[in-house]
């Protein structure tokens, strides 16, 4: 239990594969593919289960082997790390961790108090470097814009780069109450060692010999429609308070539900999301480890942002020539028939914004242009912008 009072669970770990959990800190995935091995003792091939059979035999690395993106897939990873040192000690609080997920095991979780945890995460910055090294410095090429709905333009919701970027995420939901044989009352033990016969033995794979794996999925992929719903229903409840009702911080990701497909149907409004979302997770959830409650927003936080730097405009222009100025003189005014059209383009122009690392302003001791201390001002005099592609349509 969480040393804070009020007998809430703790923020344990869950163990790779079938390793316990426990108060662990939070371990990158550096791959357990290996396809087969010699049993010495019994010189036959076993052919392990990647990740759950116990052998930790590991594949040698490759130039292939791994990617950076999926050893560390963002700082979201720093979850597991005591937090909140108290006391004249300095020891931290028990089991309690940095906190990037909207439900954490416990109710009224301190890190998600103003200021959350999650804005720790402001000070990293994560490059978008697959399928290829795309994202410059300072730029954020590559990214999906969490405030998909234009303002002032609100009819305009641009929700699908956003549900890509959903797609591959899984949301794991382990119940300690999902039987595992008819002599299985719960699932503490089941969901790490496998399947369990009727008089609790465990059931081995004919094949393999290695224990049977349980029939129940605890990874569920995300309700992309839900979830988006979800999104507008923050957006709307918000609706005409300029401060609110849009995403400031990408990090604040951190603070949106994601729905598991099947296990919830229906969206119940902002205003009762929490408690829906706390009842799910109290009913469904309570043997999921605090590493696995926030995976989801560690793989979503790198892929997305609030500060675009590259846009497209499209145009239409036009080259006027009007005969009667109107009244006063003024060319406000068109009249058709008499005024006319000289030549017209129209096309798309695709604009970044970007920061040259190696702008000399950047030291102290330059004679070129005023110097910036990126510690202390801002690096907006710094943007120069280019234009990427231009196209022409010509219907």
């Amino acid at each position: 239990m969480r040393s804070d009072g009020g007998n809430k669970p703790g923020d344990f770990d869950t163990g790779v594969g079938d390793f316990p959990d426990g108060p662990f800190c939070n371990k990158q995935d550096e791959g357990n593919v290996i396809y087969k091995y010699l049993d010495s003792a019994t010189q036959q091939w076993i052919y392990p289960i990647p990740y759950f059979t116990s052998n930790w035999s590991y594949q040698k690395p490759g130039n292939t082997f791994t990617s950076p993106s999926r050893q560390m897939p963002s700082p979201g990873m720093f979850g597991s790390l005591p937090a909140q040192p108290s006391g004249a000690t300095g020891m931290g609080n028990n089991w309690q961790t940095l906190c990037f997920s909207p439900v954490p095991a416990g109710d009224n979780h301190p890190g998600n108090q103003t200021p959350a945890d999650h804005y720790l995460l402001d000070l990293f910055q994560m490059p978008v470097v697959e399928p290829y090294p795309i994202s410059e410095p300072f730029s954020t090429a590559g990214k999906v814009n969490l405030n998909y709905r234009i303002a002032p333009f609100d009819y305009i919701r641009r929700s699908t780069a956003l549900r890509g970027a959903l797609y591959p995420l899984r949301v794991t939901v382990v119940d300690s109450q999902a039987s595992q044989g008819a002599s299985q009352s719960a699932n503490y033990l089941t969901y790490k060692t496998g399947q369990r016969n009727s008089s609790g033995g465990t059931v081995t794979d004919p094949i393999t010999g290695n224990p049977a794996p349980i029939t129940t999925n605890f990874r569920k992929e995300v309700d992309r429609d839900l979830t988006i719903q979800a999104f507008d229903g923050f957006y709307d409840f918000y609706n005409g308070q300029p401060d609110m009702g849009f995403f400031k911080s990408a990090s604040q990701v951190c603070e949106r539900y994601l729905y598991p497909k099947g296990d919830i149907t229906s969206y119940d409004g902002y205003d009762k999301e929490a408690t829906t979302m706390r009842t799910y997770w109290n009913r469904s959830g309570d043997l999921t480890g605090d590493n696995e409650r926030e995976k989801p927003y560690v793989d979503l936080y790198p892929r997305v942002t609030t500060k675009s730097n590259t846009y497209t405009v499209h145009m239409r222009v036009q080259t006027l020539r009007q005969i009667d100025r109107g009244l006063n003189g003024s060319y406000a005014t068109w009249n058709e028939g008499k005024d006319s059209v000289l030549g017209e383009y129209r096309g798309a122009s695709t604009i970044e914004r970007y920061v040259d690392p190696a702008d000399p302003r950047f030291s102290p001791s330059s004679t070129s242009g005023t110097p910036i201390n990126p510690d202390t001002q801002s690096v907006e005099p710094l943007y120069h912008f280019r234009t990427v592609i231009n196209k022409k349509f010509s219907p």
